[in-house]
């Protein structure tokens, strides 16, 4: 009896072996005349994932001027900033910084980049509706999730000083 049971489980391993390893069962039999699959990107190429770099939202934050021009006086100040984007989180944006009581609008881009989950933001101030008409201030930084909410920090330069700026989303 011990010599059957064992006969019959090698005979059983052997089968199992010989038909798994037979290609030309129906499983892995082409259909005559069909195509193979292509599998589509799940966005076109060259397009952003929509979220990725989803910022807008109200900020507040704090910049503080390192370096001034001759008569000005290096400062600390807190500013609101107010971005929006496009419905699909695009890489242009508007801003609108309220610093001292005193408005300033901006435009810019906004990129996946820095480390991993980050966005590169880079702006400008918008020529004429800067708070003096004259300033031209640039700012660029990084922008980074910390949870739900973005927060971020860079530098920036204007007419009259250059600093770095730290911000979060309220």
């Amino acid at each position: 009896m011990k010599r059957f049971v064992l006969t019959a489980a090698g005979v059983f391993v052997f089968a199992t072996a010989c038909f798994a390893a037979d290609k030309t069962g129906p499983a892995t039999k082409p259909v005559v005349g069909s195509k193979p699959a292509i599998v589509q990107p799940l966005q076109p190429l060259g397009e952003k994932m929509p979220g990725a770099c989803c910022i807008s939202g109200k900020y507040s934050g704090m910049h503080t001027d390192t370096v001034c021009t001759s008569g000005n006086k290096p400062k600390s100040s807190g500013f609101v900033m107010e971005i929006t984007q496009d419905g699909k989180c695009g890489e242009p944006f508007r801003a609108k910084v309220i610093d001292d009581d005193k408005t300033s609008y901006f435009t810019g881009t906004v990129h996946a980049g820095g480390p991993r989950g980050c966005c590169l933001i880079e702006g400008k101030a918008v020529s004429g509706k800067a708070v003096s008409g004259t300033d031209k201030t640039h700012f660029k930084g990084t922008l980074c999730k910390n949870g739900i909410k973005w927060e971020g920090k860079g530098d920036y330069d204007s007419t009259n000083c250059n600093g770095v700026w730290e911000m979060h989303k309220q």
